[in-house]
């Protein structure tokens, strides 16, 4: 099926206009083809997904066969029952000095640990690029936390790109000090799992652990407001956990949590929407946070569905489309 012009932000991967994928499918029979100026949503072979509209799609830029153009366009996958899948995944074990080890501050860069293990995998030389839609490079050296983020490609070419729920999840984290421990801040610098870059700045409280706000995919450093080499600090994962996309509300049918799988989360308790204010250092996750109301533990499994609200769907621009989806810019 071929694809038409870009119509906005309320296109749908999978349904004209426009479409995306093989100009005829890898089966015998040939594609039915329909250029309907009125068309409707329609049940539709493969199912269904949200654009990115943060991505330009390339699509009819070259051939969408094997060793064609790949990602000529990127979105969410919309499992027609539960809604768009966000998050399907298997959260390791906080761990409160699995970032930064326990270890005097001798100077105000803490160290990231080098050892990859389940929770933590170390970027390697020439860092980790993510295919779409900003084109991020994750640098050499920063922290990936539950593993990379990914997307699954479709078609034979790989023409369009579904954001991975198995990958997508992105943790607050933690600052611990010891008692007595002078420095008052840690600035966390990291990327979502978008790869778009951002900030936080944690508070220090001497002889205890504090959670951070926003949920952090990759760990680039880990800054103290001052060196501190008499007193110990350590960074670490929480059980709070990022959204992919911002939900319209929660709990409501817009929007389901299980946890465990396949328990379904029924209370509000835990969940934190997104900020709509600017983004700056202190405020929260742009895009909201849940933590977990019983620990992760390597076993339980996390799944998060989401559908759009009409307030969500509906814009006036595509900036704010963006917004209503994503959440505010990161900072």
């Amino acid at each position: 099926m071929t694809a038409t012009a870009y119509d906005g932000p309320l296109s749908v991967i999978g349904q004209r206009p426009p479409m995306i994928g093989p100009a005829q499918p890898t089966g015998a029979v040939p594609a039915i083809l329909e250029y309907n100026p009125d068309l409707s949503p329609i049940l539709l072979h493969g199912g269904n997904g949200v654009r990115d509209p943060r991505y330009m799609p390339r699509i009819g830029q070259g051939p969408q066969t094997a060793g064609g153009i790949p990602n000529q366009d990127c979105g969410w996958y919309d499992t027609g029952v539960g809604g768009i899948a966000l998050i399907d995944a298997v959260p390791q074990a906080l761990g409160a000095a699995n970032i930064v080890a326990n270890a005097p501050a001798t100077s105000a860069t803490l160290v990231l640990t080098t050892t990859t293990t389940a929770a933590i995998t170390v970027i390697g030389s020439g860092g980790y690029s993510l295919p779409c839609p900003v084109g991020a490079n994750v640098p050499a050296r920063a922290l990936a936390l539950d593993g990379v983020s990914d997307y699954v490609g479709g078609g034979q070419s790989g023409a369009f790109q579904f954001f991975d729920p198995t990958t997508s999840l992105a943790r607050a984290v933690s600052v611990t000090a010891a008692a007595g421990a002078t420095a008052t801040s840690a600035l966390i610098t990291g990327m979502d799992v978008y790869g778009v870059l951002m900030h936080e700045q944690i508070p220090i409280t001497a002889g205890s652990t504090v959670n951070g706000k926003k949920a952090f995919k990759y760990i680039i450093s880990a800054v103290l407001n001052a060196a501190d080499a008499g007193h110990n600090y350590s960074v670490g994962t929480t059980d709070i956990f990022g959204l992919p996309m911002r939900l319209a509300s929660f709990p409501s049918g817009y929007a389901t949590i299980y946890y465990p799988a396949p328990t379904q989360v029924t209370a509000g308790t835990g969940y934190t929407a997104g900020v709509t204010t600017p983004a700056t250092a202190l405020t929260g996750d742009v895009r909201g946070t849940y933590a977990l109301q019983a620990a992760s533990n390597g076993t339980n499994r996390l799944q998060v569905f989401s559908g759009l609200s009409v307030a969500q769907a509906i814009a006036a621009n595509l900036a704010t489309y963006t917004t209503n989806l994503l959440g505010v810019a990161q900072f």
